[in-house]
């Protein structure tokens, strides 16, 4: 029997959904039940965006919860939480309020908040009816093209990302009117010559768009999903006090022209 389970996955700073599918063959299977204590608790999907625009960031919590507490007037999103997120280096702080989104559910967002490239943060969440979950991130600086390293014909593209510093991942974004190609690269040290195929009788490319996450959010990507019967098991948690992950992401957008590739 083909069985699946609906995934919640983040690409680029959004999270979309989509199915995951089971093995036919699973393997042996456990010949007892095992026994664990449900733990009260908060998970956070929280994503700093360094993208050109303010409010842009936002965090979303949801709350651990028991079978038999589902029902018509049951909610999973925590909306009562205190979401701070402090900077350092001049210390500061930034109170995130809750919103309703009709794209990501009900989040937490600061419309004047902007985050520094190179600045730590740290998260703290807290509701009276759950632990306090804290995190932290670094915001990595904007991915760069090598200058006169952009290449375009009809059939690819190709350009020289400077090295960004850190190893981790890179989404590369190229759309048109009619297409959009998406690549996922792991980093290694230097700088890293990338090529996208574009289909043929594509629509020349509009705009390239580059995704860089931090070590957060590309170990919480690059996790394989586990199940452990009985219980609760994030991908790769990133916080303490909880689940999830909080990280960031810098985005640099190109628009190309039909004349000639930028600098």
């Amino acid at each position: 029997m083909h069985r699946s389970l609906i995934c919640f996955i983040l690409t680029a700073g959004v999270l979309l959904v989509t199915s995951c599918y089971l093995p036919t063959d699973p393997g042996p299977q456990p010949s007892s039940i095992t026994e664990t204590e449900f733990r009260p608790g908060m998970s956070v999907l929280g994503i700093l965006r360094l993208d050109g625009a303010t409010g842009s960031s936002f965090i979303h919590l949801t709350r651990t919860f028991q079978t038999e507490e589902t029902g018509d007037d049951f909610t999973l999103t925590v909306s009562n939480a205190d979401v701070r997120v402090i900077g350092t280096n001049p210390d500061f702080l930034y109170h995130f309020s809750y919103i309703e989104d009709e794209l990501r559910d009900g989040i937490y967002s600061n419309a004047g908040f902007v985050p520094v490239a190179g600045r730590t943060y740290h998260l703290e969440a807290s509701s009276p009816e759950f632990p306090t979950v804290r995190g932290s991130t670094v915001v990595p600086e904007p991915p760069a093209i090598e200058t006169g390293s952009l290449t375009i014909t009809e059939s690819r593209i190709a350009f020289t990302l400077t090295d960004p510093g850190i190893r981790t991942l890179l989404d590369v974004h190229l759309i048109s009117q009619d297409t959009r190609i998406e690549k996922r690269i792991s980093l290694h040290s230097g700088n890293q010559f990338i090529t996208l195929t574009i289909p043929e009788n594509a629509n020349p490319p509009e705009s390239l768009s580059l995704y860089l996450y931090d070590r957060n959010l590309a170990d919480y990507l690059s996790s394989a999903i586990t199940i452990k019967p009985q219980a609760y098991q994030e991908p790769a948690a990133t916080v303490t006090g909880g689940y999830g992950c909080f990280g960031a992401v810098s985005v640099t957008t190109l628009e190309l022209t039909a004349d000639s590739p930028p600098e």
